[in-house]
Order: structure tokens, then sequence, then C-alpha cells
């Protein structure tokens, strides 16, 4: 087995970052804080890759609303207010969620019609459920689970010829890079 070594690395370069970041900013060297870069770069390559170029538009509001929250004072600099809260993290967190829980009911949980057109397709949304495949001629199928289980069951398994593809997609509300 693998020992994957990526998010440990990531977290203790954080760690440090954040640790200079504090003595940078405390001495004035910086106007700002490395801390902040260092959470809002995985955040853009979040909002990049996983939102806009996967098409799973439900991810930007949550994203967005976060790069807002950090750089809200520098926000108001640059936009010449005189208040650095523009506007209460409070509503900024619930009109996010809120953005963020009506776009994936309308992406996420609504039933798709199948991207292939040789594959059948088996969605349980919020629930159990289960698929039954006939191993004589099964050539491709395709089983997604949104937020519940999914049992997949085989009959006639003697008869299957090879060479079948069973997709599985198990997905919650957000998953990360």
């Amino acid at each position: 087995m693998r020992k994957n070594y990526l998010w440990p690395i990531i977290l203790i370069i954080c760690g440090v970052l954040m640790i200079f970041s504090g003595i940078a900013s405390n001495l004035g060297w910086v106007s700002v804080p490395l801390y902040k870069i260092v959470i809002a770069v995985p955040l853009l390559a979040l909002t990049i890759g996983k939102g806009i170029i996967r098409k799973k538009y439900y991810v930007l509001p949550i994203t967005l609303g976060a790069l807002f929250l950090l750089f809200e004072k520098h926000i108001a600099k640059i936009a010449n207010l005189q208040n650095e809260n523009i506007i209460s993290n409070w509503i900024v967190i619930l009109s996010a969620l809120c953005i963020f829980a009506g776009m994936a009911l309308l992406t996420v949980f609504s039933r798709k019609s199948g991207s292939e057109s040789n594959s059948k397709k088996e969605s349980v949304n919020l629930s159990a459920g289960a698929k039954y495949i006939d191993c004589n001629g099964f050539k491709r199928e395709r089983v997604e689970c949104n937020m519940g289980s999914c049992k997949v069951f085989f009959s006639n398994v003697s008869s299957f010829s090879g060479e079948g593809v069973l997709d599985i997609y198990n997905n919650m509300l957000i998953s990360l890079l």
C-alpha cells in the first residue's frame, strides 16, 4: 500500500509559512499576511479546477465567500471604503451556504440522462438503493450514489464472458481536490 505524503507535507509547509507570516506582519515587511495567501491558493485551485473546469458550479459560492472573508479588509481599501467591514461575516457565510445548497440540489441531486450511449445508469440520491446486473451480456453499467448507500448484485455470473466495465460514482456534496 502506497503511503500518501502530499497532505502532511502541505500542512507542515502551511504551518511554517504561518509562523513566518506572523513575524513578517509584526515587523511590517508585508501588507498582506502570508497565511492568507497560503489559504487563498488552494481555494483558487479548487474554484478553477473543480468549479469551472469540471463544471461543478456549486463549489463556487463557498470558495468565493471564503476568499472574500480572507481579503475583505484589502477589498475595502481598494474600493476606498472607510469601514473595513463591508458586510457581516455571518451574512456572507449564510448566503454562501444557501446558494451552495440551492445549486447543489439543482445539479448534483437531479437525475441526469446517461452520458454514454451504450451504458445503463442507476442513480441513488439521499437514500438507499440496489442495482441488479445480469452478467449475461454485461458490457458497461454505471452506478451513481449521492449521499446514500447502494448495493450491487450480480446474477448469471457463470455466463459472464469477461471485459465488462462497472463505473461507480460515490459523491457527497463537496469532494475536495
